[in-house]
């Protein structure tokens, strides 16, 4: 009986020491609930090292992910806890996160944003609707005139659930394509392409 509370209590030790305690105590847990995302592949255990003059604050419990470096086509992460040690390949201080396994499989490795500090910016929510990409730039049609729209890039931006928030190119009140921007673009691309008979 000692052998297997030495056992047991060693099993627990190694695991408090590479996974932290948090994790550790979610694992040994009697309510299994708390696993059931990560045993059924909805959710996946990230590690996330950031550059050695780097830390994480304490108020960003959310991060952004995508394995291909897309930002639009990011997903969020949620922080579970940071680790107990640091990778000797990669000497910044690593945090464990719970992302989604439909986006992210075992093994690989992924492109994480990370906001430094919240603060307030002024800007304009812009519609997923009213967005076009041409050469992996985002643009808007922008009214300029009763009948005239021109197209806008969009440098500056911020994926949200609602759309994309752009700080800087765009002021409150100015008209967008919401319905429709895709075909301006399409007649936009045609028009530049000369005439055969020409």
């Amino acid at each position: 009986m000692e052998a297997s509370a030495f056992q047991s209590t060693a099993i627990v030790d190694e695991a408090r020491l590479t996974w932290g305690d948090k994790l550790t105590a979610l694992t040994l847990a009697t309510d299994s609930s708390k696993l059931a995302g990560f045993l059924s592949g909805q959710a996946v255990l990230l590690q996330i090292t950031l550059p050695a003059d780097k830390h994480l604050s304490t108020a960003n419990d959310v991060i952004y992910v995508e394995v291909s470096g897309h930002r639009d086509k990011a997903s969020k992460a949620r922080l579970i806890s940071e680790t107990p040690q640091t990778d000797s390949v990669l000497p910044g201080q690593s945090y464990f996160f719970q992302g989604q396994g439909r986006f992210i499989k075992p093994g690989m490795r992924v492109v994480a944003w990370i906001p430094e500090k919240k603060q307030l910016v002024s800007g304009v929510m812009i519609p997923k609707s009213a967005v076009v990409w041409l050469l992996d730039q985002l643009f808007v049609y922008v009214k300029t005139d009763k009948n005239t729209f021109s197209r806008h890039l969009v440098s500056d931006y911020t994926v949200t659930s609602e759309g994309y928030f752009a700080a800087t190119g765009f002021d409150a009140g100015e008209e967008v394509v919401t319905a429709g921007a895709q075909m301006l673009l399409s007649e936009e691309q045609r028009r530049q392409i000369p005439d055969e008979d020409d």
